[in-house]
């Protein structure tokens, strides 16, 4: 295993590379997508070659991390993402399964390991999922108690949209993402005026409240997790730091020590 810090390690690490990496997975993404038209059959061959020769470029690159990084390499997590889309890009490019054939296109996923703009974005999903079940909770009591109230004040009147608890529950999703609700409304309001002191309560309740909680903890999350991967690049410089701290004294120790041995010898002569 090679020292952390290692000029290997740091090209792998560098910008440069990145951009390079970056580079490469857009042209296999633009490759993937050439490949579905019909009209390019006869460029097939050629496609399928520049696929290959790029999955042994990033076979190629991973490798390098392994043995530039050793067992550092597996603390993190970016970096096992990266394997496991390489080992499925291993997996399909080996077997004759289009199912397996088609999930070469996660090669592009690799994109968000590579910039700590779209990592902050991921981490904060990850960080805000248990706030975002908690809030998932109140939204399906709510969402259950309303389809139930729905179904007994409408199925009377629309039964094509309140049919059932299911029909409910779907005509109420459709209410919540504002999606046609006046053609949903208006036939039931025709029929039952007061039927709005459902609706407007519903739609404030729902979709104002509830639903923008979820942005909020997502918010939140992307905060913390700006912050964390400041912490850990802060971390890593300190980290460079004492190594080089460490580095220097060891060779200024060396150099008094060579200077106590001149000494020496002078004083002999």
């Amino acid at each position: 295993m090679l020292p952390h810090g290692n000029k290997l390690e740091k090209w792998l690490d560098s910008d440069c590379m990145h951009e390079i990496i970056a580079f490469l997975i857009i042209i296999n993404a633009i490759v993937l997508g050439l490949e579905t038209y019909t009209s390019l059959k006869e460029y097939l061959p050629l496609l399928h070659a520049i696929d290959k020769a790029l999955l042994i470029f990033f076979v190629a690159e991973l490798a390098l991390r392994v043995f530039a990084g050793g067992i550092r390499f597996f603390r993190s997590g970016w970096h096992l993402f990266d394997a496991f889309i390489i080992l499925i890009s291993i997996a399909s490019a080996s077997s004759g399964l289009s199912a397996l054939r088609a999930v070469r296109i996660l090669r592009v996923m690799r994109l968000i390991s590579l910039f700590p703009q779209l990592r902050i974005v991921v981490s904060a999903i990850y960080m805000a999922i248990p706030g975002v079940l908690s809030v998932a909770g109140i939204l399906l009591v709510f969402f259950y108690t309303f389809s139930i109230i729905a179904f007994n004040l409408f199925n009377d009147i629309s039964p094509e949209m309140f049919s059932s608890l299911g029909g409910s529950m779907y005509t109420l999703f459709q209410l919540m993402l504002c999606d046609d609700w006046s053609a949903t409304t208006r036939p039931i309001l025709a029929k039952m005026p007061h039927a709005y002191l459902f609706f407007i309560p519903f739609v404030i309740t729902m979709t104002f409240c509830v639903l923008n909680l979820f942005f909020g903890l997502i918010v939140n999350a992307m905060q913390s997790a700006a912050d964390k991967e400041s912490e850990d690049i802060l971390g890593m410089a300190d980290e460079e730091a004492e190594n080089e701290t460490a580095i220097l004294t060891a060779k200024i120790e060396g150099l008094t020590h060579e200077i106590q041995a001149l000494k020496a010898l002078i004083r002999k002569e």
